[in-house]
């Protein structure tokens, strides 16, 4: 019997996965990235939360919150094979405490109900079969503090169980994964121009640096940023309106004699978040400041790949000095000396305007997952890293079936 050969476009966490789990069923896997290595845009530059609903209250039916339990509660399950197991509880963050300033989206009373109905979705939900929100059967409910000084800023304060999980300590481990396979040929610094179709066929996939690679048995676009342009060679334009961000994310490395601040995400409008791991690294950005450019074109501008350093050290500064007001415990991460890293990387989403416009669609990320767009071509709206080990299990019975 012929043995299938599948292309997979983009070696994000949604590609990487993917051509993993081809590979263990015995398929053969052609994984394409235009960057010198894998796992090196979005999916290792963001806050890593496992995301439990939450930031997606303004979904008022919950659909949002419905898909990202989905994906919360089989993330580990699908992850597990290529993490070790031993150190996954170290490179956890603390439960994410969850503020809300005076000028945010919905007043505490709605937060709470909200709150309230999607930890009854979430309890649900861990009731099935395997299901576990790393490692956790049951989750304490979402609680509501003791309402903080109105000269902070703030009106109310949440405890939730959310977490987020270190995104280098998991894209370092499958990367390391994706060379072993001898099933997976991995081809970087290759940049994917077009699709051409096939009569009966999948189509083939035309390159700058290698011309024209094909035959397969399927292609699969995981490339976010070039999602749209890439379905569209095909014929296939988008189904709502749509917006690419460039968004900087921020990273510091804390020595382990200085405290490390809250975990907290403000919530609900143009504020930012900051995670601190186990593993003594802090995650922090600022969304004023930190979303650097929108674009509502098929794909982003060549310009946002090349952003200056000096330019995301300054914005990282504004971002801590924004953030500092809300947040306890910030000031050591302004010291000079410590080891910090600034990337800015592309987000994509359905919707326009922004995150403070109630009615945007970018409160919803219900409208993602794996669509088979045409026979032996699927493409994959990742949607947050939260659902990517669930998509690429979706994806996988797909293509084998």
């Amino acid at each position: 019997m012929k043995q299938s050969h599948h292309c997979i476009m983009g070696a994000g966490l949604q590609g990487a996965l993917l051509a993993l789990k081809l590979a263990e069923r015995g398929a053969d896997v052609t994984l394409i990235e235009r960057a010198d290595a894998p796992l090196t845009g979005a999916s290792r530059f963001n806050e890593g939360k496992v995301h439990l609903g939450y930031i997606f209250v303004k979904d008022d039916v919950r659909r949002t919150a419905r898909r990202m339990i989905e994906g919360a509660v089989s993330f580990l399950d699908e992850l597990s094979p290529f993490l070790p197991q031993r150190d996954i509880e170290q490179n956890l963050s603390d439960p994410l405490l969850y503020k809300v300033p005076a000028d945010s989206l919905m007043p505490p009373e709605a937060l709470a109900a909200q709150y309230d109905a999607m930890d009854d979705m979430i309890s649900d939900a861990l009731m099935q079969g395997t299901a576990n929100y790393l490692g956790q059967r049951r989750l304490p409910r979402v609680r509501r503090l003791p309402d903080p000084d109105r000269e902070t800023g703030l009106i109310a304060e949440f405890q939730t169980a959310e977490q987020a999980i270190d995104p280098d300590f998991l894209c370092d481990h499958l990367t390391a994964a994706l060379l072993h396979p001898p099933r997976i040929e991995l081809v970087t610094q290759t940049t994917v121009m077009a699709l051409h179709r096939q009569d009966n066929r999948p189509p083939n996939v035309v390159t700058a640096q290698h011309g024209l690679l094909g035959p397969f048995d399927s292609v699969t676009n995981c490339t976010w940023d070039s999602l749209l342009h890439l379905d569209g060679t095909l014929g296939h334009r988008p189904r709502l309106p749509h917006l690419h961000r460039l968004k900087l994310a921020n990273t510091v490395t804390l020595p382990s004699d200085i405290p490390a601040p809250e975990t907290v995400t403000l919530v609900l409008g143009p504020y930012g978040d900051v995670v601190r791991y186990r593993s003594n690294r802090v995650f922090y950005s600022w969304y004023p400041t930190g979303c650097i450019d929108r674009s509502e074109a098929l794909a982003p501008p060549q310009s946002w790949r090349d952003m200056a350093p000096e330019r995301n050290r300054q914005l990282a500064l504004d971002a801590l000095a924004q953030l500092d007001p809300f947040v306890g415990g910030l000031a050591p991460l302004r010291a000079s000396d410590l080891p910090a890293r600034s990337n800015a990387r592309v987000i994509f989403s359905w919707g326009t305007g922004d995150v403070d416009q109630p009615d945007s669609l970018l409160h919803e990320r219900f409208r993602i997952g794996p669509r088979l767009l045409e026979p032996g071509y699927l493409s994959i709206d990742t949607g947050k890293l939260t659902t990517a080990p669930l998509f690429a299990a979706q994806a996988l019975e797909m293509l084998v079936a």
